[in-house]
Formats: C-alpha cells, sequence, structure tokens
C-alpha cells in the first residue's frame, strides 16, 4: 500500500511537507475520518499514518482522487490522447516460443484539449460510481485514477453500457506519494499516463467496420489443425483472389481483424475494398445519400 502524501486539515486537502510532525498536524484521513499523525522521520519517506489502529487501504488513493478534482476545478481543461479504432492482431508466427501480437490503428481524431464547466467526485453514473467524471454543457467523461489497481471487468462492463467515454489515468508507478504540481502536469498536459478505457466514439465505428466485413471460422476445432483447416477453406473464396497460406491474409490491408484463440477467425472486408477509417466513413456518407 502507498504511503499517504496528503491528509485533510480543516477540510482541506495538504502535502505532508506543510503538515507539523506528530499529532500536532490536525489532519484526518480523507477516506475513514480517523486522527492522522504526521511522520517525519529520518529514516523513510514523511507521510501521514493513523494515530490509532492500522492505516486504512483507501486513504492514499481517496486524497489523490480529492487532490486531481481539484486540479481539474481550477484548470477546467485537460489533453485527451487521440481516439482510435484497435482491431486485435494474433501474429501467425512464433519466434523463440513466442507469439508476437500486432494491433491494426485506425486514428479518428488527434490528442487535443478539451474544455469543461463542472466536475464531480465518485458520483454515481448510471448504476456505478467513477472516480471524476467532468462535464461540458450535456456531455459527460469519466476520469478513472489508477493508483494500486486499475478497472475491474464488472465497472468497464458498466462503462460500456453507459455509452459513455472513459479515461484512465495510471499512477501506480507513483507509490511513494506524488507532488501537487507533478500530479497536475500529468492529469492537464501529460499523455504518457493517459489511456482510453472505453471510447464512444472508436466503438461505433470498429462495430461499424466490423459490421461491413465477412467474418471467416474454420469448421473444426480451436489449435493448429484449426488454422490450417481454416485457410484451406479460404481456397478459391478470397475477395483479392490471394493463395490460402497463412500469411495471405495477415498481411492483407483488407484484414481488419484476426486471431486464433479460442476460436480461429479472421475479419475481411475485402469484398467492399474497405481498408480504412477514410473509405468506412465514404461507404457511410454513401448508403445516408441513397437512403434519402
Amino acid at each position: 500500500m502507498p504511503d499517504m502524501s496528503y491528509a485533510l486539515r480543516g477540510g482541506a486537502l495538504i502535502h505532508i511537507s506543510d503538515a507539523e510532525r506528530g499529532l500536532k498536524c490536525g489532519c484526518v484521513c480523507p477516506a475513514c475520518g480517523s486522527r492522522l499523525v504526521a511522520k517525519k522521520g529520518a529514516a523513510r519517506e514523511h507521510h501521514f499514518a493513523h494515530a490509532e489502529g492500522e492505516d486504512c487501504k483507501n486513504g492514499p488513493e481517496t486524497a489523490l482522487h480529492m487532490l486531481a478534482k481539484s486540479i481539474l476545478e481550477r484548470k477546467r481543461h485537460i489533453k485527451v490522447p487521440g481516439v482510435n479504432v484497435l482491431a486485435k492482431r494474433d501474429a501467425p508466427f512464433f519466434r523463440d516460443a513466442r507469439r508476437f501480437p500486432e494491433m491494426k490503428e485506425a486514428y479518428l481524431s488527434k490528442a487535443m484539449y478539451i474544455e469543461f464547466d463542472r466536475v464531480e467526485l465518485e458520483k454515481r453514473v448510471d448504476g456505478f460510481v467513477p472516480d471524476i467524471a467532468i462535464y461540458a454543457g450535456g456531455r459527460c467523461l469519466l476520469v478513472e485514477i489508477k493508483v494500486s489497481h486499475g478497472v475491474d471487468e464488472l465497472k468497464l462492463r458498466k462503462v460500456r453500457d453507459s455509452g459513455i467515454s472513459a479515461l484512465e489515468v495510471d499512477l501506480s508507478g507513483f507509490q511513494g506519494g506524488i507532488a501537487e504540481n507533478e500530479l497536475e502536469r500529468l492529469l492537464i498536459d501529460n499523455l504518457e499516463y493517459k489511456y482510453w478505457i472505453y471510447n464512444k466514439k472508436a466503438e461505433y465505428y470498429k462495430n461499424a467496420w466490423l459490421g461491413l466485413c465477412d467474418k471467416i471460422t474454420p469448421p473444426s476445432k480451436p489449435g493448429a489443425d484449426a488454422r490450417r483447416a481454416y485457410y484451406a477453406s479460404l481456397a478459391g473464396k478470397c475477395p483479392q483472389n490471394r493463395s490460402a497460406c497463412m500469411e495471405s491474409c495477415y498481411y492483407c490491408k483488407y484484414c481488419i481483424d484476426i486471431g486464433y484463440e479460442p476460436q480461429s477467425y479472421v475479419y475481411c472486408c475485402g469484398r467492399n475494398k474497405i481498408s480504412s477509417i477514410g473509405q468506412l466513413k465514404a461507404c457511410q456518407s454513401e448508403a445516408r445519400r441513397r437512403s434519402l
């Protein structure tokens, strides 16, 4: 469990460097409200600890959430990573007994700053509680601060079901605590520790793209035999008239997604000849024009 570098005094967060030694600090835990002692000895990093009993595990994380909210409320903008459609592609070869994964990326937008007018901390949204929610007009973005653990599968499913884009800021590497000015830099301007957990726009285009593909799966059990059966089943069926071999699909520009476990499959967009987001958007525009 990381040390607690921030505590509450008179309802406001203070850093350990600004606190008096021992119980004179007059601080309480941001998570449980218990009295804290400021430990400022020479043996280890200065930190807060509970005066009675064991330290609660949520103290450091709650303090960081509160500090992040304070920074966001003050700055009213944040730089978010570029939005892209990611299709998982398992490499069709082994090297040194290991499979090398690869990703096919199609960018929708570049990294940018977004402005907002309201920030809420740990308030329930559609049946779950995000760390932070920021609002710009009627739009919402969720921000998860990763300290000891990231978003679990249950929460991720709820985020996806909500249809609200969510960003994670990974601070797990700062176990010794982080100064406010450094947190501000990482939270507001830096992209190195930010990742999209879920992006509504990317999910829409990925589903639309895969929906225009032919999904081909082998009629046999998973594994090496299934891969051979799958490629054998391609003979004479490839829209690009490629030979049926392991590399033929993987390196084709119309191969949008490919994998082998637990069931071999490939999403091929060769019939519709769509190999980029630009071509996908053009196809959608043409479909809308025809429907008028």
